[in-house]
């Protein structure tokens, strides 16, 4: 999961991820550079990210150190976290892989 999108804040606030940061990403996974310095569980959407790309702004790897209202930043990533959460309900049927325990908590 590579974010190409906002950083920083809402809409108007924030910016879009440049798209040489976007390839730079995506380069450093493939080139598997990505976790020569480990990674951190991203605790509220259950996944490992990077501790450091190289030639990537540390900051954008923590995204709430890219927000200045911190509260905001809490508010839209659990309003993310709910339709990430609604969205899985529709393939929680019999007979299919439940893959919500692998979602946002």
């Amino acid at each position: 999961l590579v974010n190409t999108g906002w950083s920083g804040g809402p809409y108007g606030v924030g910016k879009r991820m440049s798209i040489q940061t976007t390839k730079t990403c995506i380069n450093s996974v493939l080139d598997e550079n990505f976790d020569l310095y480990g990674t951190y569980t991203f605790s509220r959407f259950n996944f490992q990210v990077p501790r450091t790309i190289l030639n990537i702004d540390m900051n954008l790897l923590y995204p709430i150190d890219t927000w200045e209202n911190k509260s905001e930043y809490n508010k839209v990533s659990q309003k993310l976290i709910d339709m990430f959460q609604n969205n899985y309900k529709q393939f929680q049927q019999p007979y299919m892989t439940d893959y919500s325990e692998y979602g946002p908590i």
